[in-house]
C-alpha cells in the first residue's frame, strides 16, 4: 500500500505539472473570474481483491486571483495522523521537525482553458458529471505502457483545480482523489490564513 501511495503521488505530481505546462502553452486562460469555492476530498487506494483503503482527506479553499489553500490529513498505519498545508504557490508541512515550514513546490500551476478547448485537446477522453458538475476527463498514459495512466477530471468552473484524479496501474490497482463535497460561495480571509 505504501508503494501505491508513493507512486500515485509521483504520477499526480508529474502528470499535473506536465498537463499544466501543456495547458499554459497551448491554450489561452479563461477570462471570466469564477466564484469562490471549497472542495472536500477523500484519498483512497485499492488493489484487486482487497477493500478500498482511505489514506487521507483534504479540504481545498479557492478564491479568484489564483489564491488557494489546501489542508490534507494523512492517516498512518499506526493510527496517528500527519497534516500538510498548501497555500498560494507553495506547500508547508506543519509536522516539519525544524518548525520552519519549508516551502515545497505546488501541483496546480496553470489556468483552465475553456470547455471547447478541452474537447479539442489530444488528451481529452470523455465528458462526465461529478457531484452535479460537468467535467472533462483528460488522460495521461505512461509511455510504452497503456495500462498505466492517470485521468484528471477538470472543469472551467473550478480554476486551478483537478476535481478528481484517478491513477490506474497495470496490476489493476487504483488510487483515487475524489470530491465528497463541493461548496460554491464566499471564502473568508481566515480560510486562507498562513499556518502559524
Amino acid at each position: 500500500m505504501r508503494i501505491i501511495k508513493t507512486v500515485s503521488l509521483l504520477v499526480i505530481l508529474i502528470g499535473g505539472l506536465s498537463f499544466g505546462i501543456t495547458c499554459a502553452s497551448k491554450h489561452r486562460k479563461i477570462q471570466t473570474t469564477p466564484p469562490d469555492f471549497k472542495i472536500v476530498y477523500s484519498h483512497t487506494a485499492q488493489r484487486p481483491g482487497q477493500a478500498t483503503k482511505l489514506f487521507a482527506t483534504s479540504v481545498r479553499f479557492v478564491k479568484p486571483g489564483d489564491r488557494w489553500k489546501e489542508i490534507t490529513t494523512y492517516y498512518k498505519e499506526d493510527g496517528t495522523t500527519r497534516q500538510q498545508i498548501g497555500i498560494g504557490n507553495a506547500e508547508f508541512d506543519v509536522d516539519d521537525p525544524s518548525g520552519k515550514n519549508q516551502p515545497q513546490s505546488g501541483i496546480w500551476t496553470a489556468g483552465i482553458p475553456s470547455a471547447e478547448q478541452l474537447r479539442k485537446d489530444p488528451q481529452f477522453v470523455r465528458e462526465d458529471t461529478l457531484l452535479g458538475y460537468k467535467v472533462f476527463v483528460m488522460r495521461i498514459t505512461t509511455p510504452n505502457n497503456p495500462d498505466r495512466y492517470t485521468d484528471f477530471y477538470m472543469s472551467p468552473e473550478f480554476i486551478k483545480t483537478f476535481l478528481k484524479t484517478v491513477s490506474h496501474y497495470d496490476d489493476g490497482a487504483e488510487s483515487i482523489i475524489g470530491p465528497t463535497e463541493i461548496q460554491v460561495g464566499p471564502i473568508s480571509a481566515k480560510d486562507l490564513e498562513n499556518p502559524t
